[in-house]
């Protein structure tokens, strides 16, 4: 996000260092819930580029309770696109990069668990994703972080969104040989 200087970008600024010295304040989450809320997109004549200090406010409130986090899923979203510009190609990314770039990314890892999805795009990412690991991933007895904690988040993610993700016959067949 860009904004004109002074303002918003101060107000991001210090409740970033709240949070990073008291992340378990309710009030602090609250405050950056109806900030993000409430900003505006850019518009012409802005220049300052806020993106990565949204998407450490975001990685912190994914990480916590505190807040409604279905309404934050579109910042969310557009923070995770300028994060891993993937898009649909993902199948040209090997398991490795993706285990690595997402199973690292917390405000990935919150979306999944914490926000019943309804964004096409993120089903169809979540979706590749989910057969590349599937298909393509060597499975053996044990399974390292941030694998781990990318198949738990999706796990999470089939919970919320009760399961309504598309399975073909090879990811079922897969399935099937995983669990002989």
């Amino acid at each position: 996000m860009i904004v004109e200087e002074g303002g918003m970008a101060e107000t991001c600024l210090r409740l970033r260092a709240c949070l990073a010295e008291t992340p378990d304040v309710p009030h602090l989450h609250e405050e950056v819930y109806w900030l993000l809320r409430q900003s505006t997109r850019p518009g012409p004549g802005t220049h300052l580029d806020l993106s990565p200090i949204i998407a450490d406010l975001l990685d912190v409130l994914f990480a916590r309770d505190f807040v409604r986090h279905s309404d934050l899923a579109e910042r969310a979203v557009e923070q995770l696109q300028r994060r891993h510009p993937i898009g649909l190609n993902v199948s040209s990314v090997t398991p490795e990069a993706l285990e690595l770039a997402l199973g690292a990314d917390a405000l990935f890892l919150g979306l999944l668990r914490r926000v019943v999805n309804t964004d096409l795009q993120v089903e169809r990412i979540v979706r590749k994703v989910r057969r590349v690991l599937l298909l393509e991933t060597p499975w053996n007895s044990e399974v390292q972080p941030p694998l781990l904690s990318l198949l738990v988040a999706f796990t999470e993610q089939g919970f919320n969104n009760e399961s309504i993700l598309h399975e073909d016959e090879e990811e079922r067949q897969a399935l099937d040989a995983l669990a002989r």
